[in-house]
């Protein structure tokens, strides 16, 4: 098994197993490249997607076994998924009332991941249940990922 397996293995079953209402996402997928994603993105070899999301307006991100990728408010941004440190999330939670309508509006906010050199990654993510995809990916890259290396 490459590195870039074990990753995108332990990285992709703590997303699901932490993440709820997945039938309710509108925007976030784990383990592939969202299919609305405007333009392709190239991967290196055995690099592996972890999570994506795409969003109304250009906006979008992609989280590989070895970079963050996204597109926010017209800006580019990439991050190696390495140097992943402190993020800000929000009020990552939404309107309650909207969670569970399909009809309502597509709610987002803006998150920014910093790098351990102080870069940041600003992305659009998805409010609600899906909230916990890049969260829970961010808490791997941060939380997990060095006691993997080290093991």
């Amino acid at each position: 098994m490459t590195c870039d397996d074990k990753i995108f293995e332990i990285a992709t079953d703590l997303i699901r197993r932490s993440s709820m209402k997945h039938e309710t996402w509108r925007a976030t997928v784990i383990g592939q490249f969202h299919p609305s994603l405007p333009q392709p993105i190239e991967l290196a070899e055995g690099e592996l997607v972890l999570i994506s999301a795409s969003f109304p307006g250009d906006d979008w991100y992609i989280w590989t076994t070895r970079r963050l990728i996204s597109s926010c408010d017209g800006s580019q941004y990439t991050m190696a998924s390495e140097e992943t440190a402190a993020a800000d999330f929000g009020m990552f939670k939404g309107r309650p009332s909207l969670l569970n309508d399909p009809k309502a509006p597509l709610q987002t906010l803006v998150a920014a991941i910093q790098s351990h050199r102080g870069s940041v990654v600003r992305l659009t993510y998805e409010l609600g249940y899906a909230s916990m995809v890049p969260i829970q990916c961010h808490k791997y890259w941060t939380l997990k990922h060095q006691v993997l290396i080290d093991s």
